[in-house]
């Protein structure tokens, strides 16, 4: 709905009018920004919702360089109704609960900790003020990385989110879940011959949960979060390190890892012989077969397994080029399938009453 608020993702004025009312009905529910703001602005997986609606109530309500319109006074209503929840909510005040500062005084793995109690206040508020501190901090040290990697991993563990010594896991996680990172930076690194640069990668494939997934499905989902780099050598270590942890996952046929990195290459051959235009004549389905045959242990693959493939890649391209930073990513199927996986893990939804 934010996206299709805005013009510039492409929405007409009529489309941009209803999402603008549908987000103002949302935040005159008493509850809603509150849970925003605690489930997803305080989650360094997430992006900031209520920081975005905010931003774009504010710039929607006063007109600038043209006439007042609906648009105008639908943003403003949406503004006001903000505004007035939490003056409520600090108005109940019978909460009382202490604004203490937040402050890391040694690293511990962020992506790990758990609220002991996401139904009490007195747990939950305290432990979401923690979680968009470190978010906060993320955030700068993703904005250093993008400067100089070097000097972005260094300021990390200045702030103690990372160790001291730097780890393969720890470095792993922070390219995994900070948003805004430069993914052809981190493309580049995962793709390095050095040692520590190839425990890294090999750690960032183990943050993925391919449970019964397609290998196209997977392929997609996994080249969706950093650009991979050109390098033929640099492109097989990457491909080697998620086709270990494909086949760990989701064997399914596959006789072998080898034959999961094989079909993994012959994929991403074909998809840029599908939709590069340079390429005129284009691969058919029996060339593809053919050229599979013998890969899975010695033995073909099923047919109807790479029919099934090859019809996938021609349809729906894997995009090698990732949305760049934080904003709104667009909702791919590969993207629908990870969140689904996600919502059998994540910790419970927070559930706020007006006085949080």
């Amino acid at each position: 709905i934010l996206r299709l608020a805005q013009s510039r993702y492409g929405a007409s004025y009529p489309q941009q009018e209803v999402a603008m009312e549908a987000l103002v009905d949302f935040c005159r529910q008493n509850t809603f920004m509150v849970e925003m703001y605690a489930n997803l602005d305080c989650d360094i997986t997430c992006s900031n919702v209520f920081e975005d609606l905010a931003n774009l109530l504010s710039k929607s309500a006063f007109p600038v360089n043209s006439p007042l319109s609906s648009m105008h006074i639908l943003a403003l209503d949406g503004l006001i109704a903000v505004i007035q929840g939490m003056a409520e909510r600090i108005g109940n005040g019978s909460l009382g609960l202490e604004q203490a500062s937040v402050s890391l005084d040694e690293y511990t793995p962020f992506w790990m900790v758990k609220c002991d109690n996401y139904s009490d206040p007195n747990h939950w508020v305290p432990f979401v003020r923690r979680r968009k501190h470190i978010k906060r901090k993320l955030m700068i040290g993703a904005d250093h990385f993008n400067r100089d990697p070097k000097k972005g991993l260094e300021f990390l563990q200045g702030t103690h989110l990372l160790p001291e010594k730097l780890d393969p896991q720890s470095v792993a996680c922070f390219f995994r879940y900070t948003a805004g990172l430069d993914k052809n930076l981190v493309g580049d690194f995962l793709g390095n011959h050095d040692e520590f640069c190839v425990q890294v990668l090999h750690e960032f494939a183990q943050t993925f949960d391919f449970q019964d997934m397609n290998l196209d499905t997977a392929l997609r989902l996994f080249l969706e979060t950093f650009r991979p780099p050109g390098e033929s050598q640099k492109i097989q270590r990457v491909l080697e390190a998620f086709s270990e942890r494909y086949y760990e996952q989701s064997p399914q046929i596959l006789a072998n890892k080898d034959a999961a990195l094989l079909l993994s290459y012959s994929l991403i051959m074909l998809n840029t012989d599908q939709h590069n235009v340079q390429v005129k004549k284009k691969m058919t389905e029996e060339d593809f077969i053919r050229n599979n045959r013998h890969i899975n242990g010695g033995n073909d693959l099923p047919r109807e397994f790479l029919s099934e493939l090859y019809h996938s890649i021609c349809k729906n391209e894997i995009r090698t080029t990732p949305d760049q930073g934080a904003g709104f990513p667009e909702m791919t199927p590969s993207r629908w399938i990870d969140i689904m996986h996600k919502c059998k893990k994540t910790a419970p939804y927070i559930v706020a009453d007006s006085r949080a």
